[in-house]
């Protein structure tokens, strides 16, 4: 057909470092070569990490630009209570455990300025101190 004729790959797939994993598509035989996700993430970088592993393997990731997703965010999590606090904990002690496995060389440079940044957040007027105070404590004892 005319469609299958004009049919142009390089507008329809980028390659890219990661996909957001609600969005991600693999064969489960490549999900096993790769050991799957990584048990140590409860949420947020465990798509980051595994994308990781997938390129370490010299896989490449693609988006396929005709299709849409719709993801709807946080729609699981609108019952916790504080959640927006326990989120930025689970955020970024992922973070932190993200690097820690991908990124050992520059590990320690990151702790040094991560722990210098974090330490502004006794004043973040968007949380109580008490909040602020939980979320340092939470994300010190990650590293």
């Amino acid at each position: 057909s005319t469609v299958e004729k004009n049919y142009d790959l390089k507008s329809e797939f980028f390659q890219i470092d990661y996909v957001i994993g609600a969005d991600m598509l693999m064969r489960k035989s490549l999900f096993d070569k790769i050991n799957g996700f990584y048990r140590g993430f409860f949420m947020y970088y465990e798509e980051t990490d595994l994308q990781h592993r997938i390129t370490a393997f010299g896989f490449k990731q693609y988006i396929y630009t005709r299709t849409n997703i719709i993801h709807l965010e946080e729609a699981s999590g609108k019952a916790i209570a504080n959640y927006s606090n326990r989120k930025r904990i689970m955020t970024h002690k992922s973070r932190v455990l993200y690097l820690k496995r991908n990124d050992k060389e520059n590990y320690s440079s990151f702790v040094i300025t991560d722990l210098l940044l974090l330490t502004l957040n006794v004043i973040n007027v968007k949380y109580s101190l008490k909040e602020n105070l939980a979320y340092i404590n939470k994300v010190i004892r990650s590293y």
